[in-house]
């Protein structure tokens, strides 16, 4: 009996999802139209991660965000490209997973890097390639989310299209953090009691 109960309280442990730190989510509208976002995000918010921009201004329903067929997801405000690309470090670590809802007018690529700026290996992204790139040529008048992961920590990415500038927008951005190290470090430590306790249970019968 203290055999099984053991075995479903390790099995808990080993399931139950190991902390990680809070998942940050921007939507701009802390800021104003046709501001320039660089620094703004890159102190994150406690244990959030933070991130910076390149290449990117905030747009506004009640100012320049007038064409219809980029929507918001939330609010009135979006981000868009104003340069050939936006690129992307995160600031305070690196991330499992970053993405936003996006609006686009010609196909859409995405890269991410190993490293801060750009640098180190590209990864692969959702298990596919080192270079998603949408499958449609727009998808005008909708907002589309997605999701990216790799293998392994995510320290910048850059977003881009077929165009030089302004001809896409994202909204509600949003990354996770890796896993603390010291949440593995703590699962270890409460499974080694229990495979102790387990043994010498077993070795009163």
């Amino acid at each position: 009996m203290r055999g099984a109960w053991l075995g479903a309280l390790a099995t808990f442990l080993l399931l139950a999802p190991l902390p990680a730190r809070a998942q940050t989510l921007i939507n701009f509208e802390d800021r104003a139209d046709l501001e320039s976002v660089t620094n703004q995000y890159a102190a994150g918010f406690g244990t959030v991660p933070g991130v910076s921009f390149t290449n990117a201004r905030v747009l506004a329903k009640t100012g320049h965000l007038n064409d219809p067929r980029y929507p918001t997801h939330s609010g009135v405000k979006v981000l868009e490209d104003n340069g050939p690309r936006i690129l992307g470090d995160f600031t305070t670590g690196g991330v499992r997973s970053f993405g936003a809802w996006f609006t686009w007018c010609t196909k859409l690529h995405i890269k991410a890097y190993s490293g801060v700026g750009q640098t180190g290996t590209q990864l692969v992204l959702n298990g596919i390639a080192n270079e998603l790139i949408t499958t449609s040529s727009n998808n005008l008048g909708n907002s589309t989310q997605f999701v990216f992961t790799a293998p392994s920590e995510i320290r910048s990415f850059e977003l881009y299209t077929e165009s030089p500038s302004h001809s896409f927008t994202l909204d509600d951005f949003q990354a996770t953090a890796v896993p603390e190290p010291g949440a593995l470090a703590l699962l270890s430590t409460a499974l080694v009691p229990l495979w102790c306790l387990r043994r010498r249970t077993f070795g009163r019968r």
